[in-house]
């Protein structure tokens, strides 16, 4: 259990901290690309399995970071709270915890109770020195080492920094905008020493935040460039996923299932074969 609690702490900053200037610009329900005034959403995930061709289990994904929650918005469209689900026994337990707090439209501090019987928390203090800097301070019941976070707002550019307490490691990223503030470009630094990787995206048109096509290279591996495209519905909602000049077999289809106000509650996923290997269900209440 502390290895795995260990390694969660470790990809924290990676699941958590990316760009920031969303946050600035957008309230929550407009980052999950929810429609109507939400009040409360579910979020399960499910993995199908098949022997030859008929289904055999379908069963909620449980791999070491929670996938499924619940969240719960305030009228103003942003986070208040957000349960994590977790698999016992093949039973659906509340595990972690997740509250958000706000000063007017500004996240000033979150906190992630590990257990919900448990007072091992991991806690974000956000600061903004001026009305382009955001710093945030991570720290842990768990371990005495503090981080820190910094964003830089500089026209259509944005900068971010990771340091430890002692300043031995550092992690850059520059990430890039264009007029409606979406991301066109990604770079990543490890220790100052060289660049990591290097993302782009490119758009359909003025509305969808979604990218038409994204082009990855990571550098620190020497990977090969990875381009994958996408389809989306009249809900700019992803229905198809392809790499550069796949064949139709390794495509990804991608079907929905809506509420009255167009937002979806169930989508499948499936391969070439035809086969679904995943199940998304959400439950929406509103206002």
């Amino acid at each position: 259990m502390k290895n795995k609690v260990i390694l969660i702490l470790l990809l924290f900053p990676s699941l958590i901290f990316s760009q920031h200037r969303n946050r600035l610009e957008f309230n929550d329900l407009h980052r999950f690309n929810l429609k109507g005034k939400v009040k409360t959403l579910k979020y399960f995930e499910y993995n199908v399995t098949y022997k030859n061709d008929s289904i055999t289990q379908v069963k909620l994904e449980d791999f070491i970071v929670p996938k499924n929650y619940k969240i719960d918005f305030n009228k103003v469209g942003n986070i208040q709270r957000k349960i994590e689900y977790r698999l016992k026994n093949d039973s659906i337990i509340e595990k972690g915890l997740w509250i958000y707090i706000y000063e007017k439209d500004k996240i000033k501090k979150e906190t992630y109770y590990w257990n919900n019987d448990s007072k091992d928390t991991t806690q974000w203090n956000y600061s903004y020195p001026d009305k382009n800097t955001t710093i945030i301070t991570q720290e842990s019941t768990m371990s005495p080492k503090l981080m820190y976070y910094r964003y830089e707002q500089d026209k259509n550019n944005e900068y971010y920094k990771s340091i430890n307490a002692d300043s031995s490691y550092i992690r850059k990223s520059l990430y890039v905008y264009d007029k409606h503030n979406r991301i066109i470009r990604i770079e990543k630094y490890d220790d100052q020493k060289y660049t990591r990787d290097i993302i782009f995206n490119t758009y359909a048109d003025s509305i969808n935040f979604n990218p038409k096509v994204t082009g990855s290279s990571y550098t620190k591996y020497d990977a090969p460039l990875f381009i994958q495209q996408f389809k989306f519905n009249n809900q700019y909602d992803i229905i198809e996923i392809d790499g550069l000049d796949v064949s139709d077999n390794k495509k990804t289809v991608v079907e929905y299932k809506y509420d009255d106000r167009k937002n979806w509650i169930e989508k499948t996923k499936k391969g070439g074969t035809g086969k679904i290997y995943k199940i998304y269900k959400r439950e929406i209440s509103y206002y």
